[in-house]
């Protein structure tokens, strides 16, 4: 007998997550909310994932398996899989507090018209210990908000009707990190958003979830600005400026953590030029703050174009603060 479709799905793309993905799927199957299925679609993993979730025996989950070709192909297959009225991301590293989906789907049920949901994140240091919590930012008509930066700040936290996805389409294959702000664009053309201002995902921080090429996750991050104005009306093309001003001041922070002054310097520039407000904004003075710092205290002198050189000293380890989105 057929059995009746869940109204949740939930999609987890895995790769190489082995480490973590118990303890990502225990926190799914203690959600106050239970009506749901659970799709995870292993990317070609060569850890062994696999073989384990077919070794176990968790209720009302399938488990997919393809050839490596990154999160957004692996999301794709479980969005067209799925048969649930609501579709939820959660990567296979990160967690959700117990209450997640059974407030999200709250929004939905006072508002019937949002499209998405999406909540506040809490980080979740390496060493287990909990670091800085994020709120949300983009409630009700969001359009000219996403199309400046990414609100959704961690790719673990929305939950989508899946008409969005029949009407807007799916995920674009061909970019190769933050491809979700670009399909949140296209959701929030069409709907509102709703929130739930509580941190109710653990967005994991390790070694191997970090970009390390932040030179290509910037161009990754200007194709998406291009790709995202292309779908702009006329009225809202002022505001690119801005969002290229976001992008640079998020990879300002991912060059100085990396020790890459001279990079550091010239994206902050570069951000400031783009959207000149940037220069009274928090996080841009906290950056222009630390490289003062290290001018003063690590460096005699910058270098100069060409010849840029390590930082002296080690950074402390920490998050990368908010451009606009934590999330790209």
């Amino acid at each position: 007998m057929t059995q009746p479709a869940p109204r949740v799905t939930i999609v987890i793309p895995t790769y190489n997550a082995l480490a973590f993905l118990p303890e990502t799927l225990a926190s799914v199957y203690q959600q106050t909310y239970q009506d749901f299925e659970v799709i995870v679609v292993d990317d070609g993993s060569a850890d062994g994932s696999l073989d384990w979730l077919k070794a176990q025996n968790f209720a009302r989950l399938r488990a997919l398996s393809q050839e490596n070709q990154g999160v957004s192909v692996a999301r794709n297959r479980g969005v067209r899989e799925a048969r649930g009225e609501f579709i939820a991301f959660l990567d296979a590293d990160d967690l959700w507090e117990p209450e997640k989906l059974e407030k999200q789907l709250a929004v939905f049920a006072a508002k019937p018209d949002t499209g998405l949901v999406h909540t506040g994140t809490r980080i979740l240091e390496a060493d287990g210990s909990l670091g800085a919590t994020f709120g949300v930012s983009a409630e009700g008509d969001t359009l000219t908000r996403v199309i400046r930066s990414n609100p959704i700040r961690c790719g673990s936290t929305p939950l989508v009707k899946k008409a969005c996805f029949e009407e807007v389409g799916l995920f674009d294959s061909s970019l190769l990190r933050s491809e979700d702000w670009e399909m949140w664009v296209r959701v929030a053309a069409k709907y509102p958003f709703g929130v739930v201002d509580e941190p109710l995902v653990r967005y994991r921080q390790h070694a191997s979830n970090k970009s390390k090429d932040y030179k290509k996750l910037l161009q990754n991050m200007e194709r998406i600005v291009e790709k995202i104005y292309e779908q702009v009306p006329a009225e809202l093309q002022s505001i690119k400026a801005e969002a290229y001003g976001f992008i640079y001041l998020h990879t300002a922070w991912r060059a100085l953590f990396a020790g890459d002054a001279l990079h550091t310097r010239q994206w902050l520039r570069q951000a400031q030029r783009h959207n000149p407000r940037l220069r009274f904004a928090k996080n841009a003075l906290h950056l222009a703050l630390r490289i003062r710092l290290l001018v003063w205290f690590g460096l005699r002198d910058w270098p100069r174009p060409g010849r840029a050189r390590p930082l002296k000293g080690r950074l402390p380890e920490r998050r990368t603060p908010d451009a606009g989105s934590t999330h790209w």
